[in-house]
């Protein structure tokens, strides 16, 4: 058996789960600098997970999750993502997150600082990203 089809140990952690634990084959995210994806014998790493999609794959079949900000570690066949959130599409709330999206929008028609104004833009994101996800 290859080492891609062996793969390797993901373990996806949230502050409140540990979201994903298993053999993944590979994975793929958005670093904040653009899409990066993770292989089997991959070199030690350390980058950040800017808000959108991971995307998994797992017995040549690829599966998506939700994914809020954090970091990630890869190190000996074991990655390591530490995020804000992760959420599978089902378990994602459309109506709080449309309401987010929504609550957001209004935010931004309205005088902010700059502080309150990236506060927003990553509610705004967070919440457009959830909905894609969803109905991907």
């Amino acid at each position: 058996m290859s080492s891609e089809q062996h793969g390797f140990e993901l373990l996806i952690m949230t502050p409140d789960r540990l979201f994903f634990h298993d053999t993944a084959q590979a994975l793929i995210f958005d670093s904040g600098e653009g899409q990066m994806e993770i292989l089997p014998n991959h070199a030690p790493l350390a980058a950040s997970v800017a808000i959108g999609e991971l995307q998994i794959k797992q017995n040549d079949t690829w599966k998506n999750a939700f994914v809020s900000e954090g970091f990630l570690t890869v190190e000996n066949d074991v990655v390591s993502v530490f995020a804000q959130a992760s959420e599978w599409p089902e378990e994602i709330d459309e109506v709080r997150a449309q309401n987010a999206k929504e609550r957001a929008m209004r935010q931004l028609q309205h005088k902010q600082s700059i502080y309150e104004h990236q506060h927003t833009m990553i509610s705004l994101t967070r919440a457009m990203e959830r909905l894609r996800i969803k109905h991907k």
